[in-house]
């Protein structure tokens, strides 16, 4: 047994030395979560919907009510194109017509889906659009003496049974990826040293020298 303590000593050392390999394994051990949070911060915050959304508003005067239940939820026409986001509301000229007429009246959403940064907008503003179209159908609905609660049929609650711990379990995937992937980047260049580097500095013939049995060597 001290046989192998000391030759497993004499392989730490050696790995130590290898500066190639402690740097790699130090790099991915604590470079790669620091780049990964980093990146992670800069997508959510591209992603994210500003508090107070400006975009533009063409025709906000046909359509008032719609304009203040906007801007209630932080949704605001600007002129300045540097300060508003690239989505513009087009409020139709017979919308008042049509909204005094019962009939839908037409809004139209000009934006690019493709924008990674603009997509949380976009889901954003299509939601309150879709809340003040369903206010109004349900005031249409009581005009008429009909409840609203007939156009829902279905009452649908979810219950969330996650826990904190399944919730971190994706983060906990990640990390003992990182942890596998930075010893198997550390140890590539000491599995390369053993084969190539063994050329260079003869330590194999060296320990096998000795009277050392094969399976001590292998094992340190």
């Amino acid at each position: 047994m001290s046989i192998l303590n000391t030759l497993v000593k004499k392989e730490l050392q050696d790995a130590i030395r290898d500066k190639r390999s402690v740097m790699a394994g130090l790099w991915y051990a604590l470079g790669s979560p620091i780049i990964m949070c980093g990146l992670f911060m800069i997508l959510l915050n591209q992603m994210a919907s500003p508090d107070d959304l400006k975009i533009n508003i063409q025709n906000p005067n046909n359509a008032p009510d719609l304009v203040r239940y906007l801007n209630s939820a932080d949704i605001s026409h600007s002129d300045d194109k540097k300060d508003r986001k690239d989505i513009t509301l087009i409020i139709d000229p017979e919308y008042a017509n049509n909204m005094a007429k019962g009939l839908p009246a037409t809004v139209t959403l000009i934006a690019d889906n493709s924008e990674q940064k603009l997509q949380q907008s976009i889901r954003r503003l299509k939601r309150h659009l879709q809340r003040y179209s369903g206010e109004m159908g349900s005031l249409r609905l009581i005009a008429r003496g009909i409840n609203p609660a007939v156009t829902q049929p279905l009452s649908i609650q979810v219950h969330d049974q996650a826990t904190p711990s399944t919730k971190g379990s994706f983060l906990l995937r990640m990390v003992i990826f990182m942890m596998l992937y930075s010893v198997f980047i550390a140890g590539m260049n000491l599995a390369i040293d053993t084969s190539a580097g063994e050329r260079e500095r003869n330590s194999l013939a060296l320990l096998m020298s000795h009277p050392l049995s094969t399976g001590h060597i292998v094992l340190s």
